[in-house]
């Protein structure tokens, strides 16, 4: 109101770094015989790609090694019969798993 103004103090607040792998896409979907995974990864990891059908049977399982930040895993889909598939991340280290849904042609 009378034209002054003034800043706060800057308060710093440490809190832990979230560890979450993510999955930004899935390409091509639906695929014939490669589907690849952009994978954001809160670290340096190694992660296990389990491709599963609906109904939780394991088809496929690739160990791969990621960086932090974003990465591309390639999954070999070719002896899949067509149909609608799950893959689910999962890291070595403590962080969360993280699931996506694909389709074979």
């Amino acid at each position: 109101m009378d034209n002054n103004s003034r800043l706060s103090n800057i308060v710093m607040i440490k809190s832990d770094k979230p560890v979450v792998l993510g999955i930004d896409g899935i390409f091509p979907n639906p695929a014939n015989s490669v589907v690849n995974l952009n994978v954001q990864a809160p670290a340096s990891d190694n992660i296990t790609a389990v491709v599963t059908d609906i109904s939780g049977k394991v088809l496929i399982t690739h160990n791969a090694h990621v960086e932090a930040g974003s990465n591309t895993v390639q999954l070999d889909v070719s002896r899949l019969v067509s149909g609608t598939y799950l893959v689910k991340l999962i890291c070595k280290a403590n962080c969360e798993s993280v699931v996506g849904k694909f389709v074979k042609q």
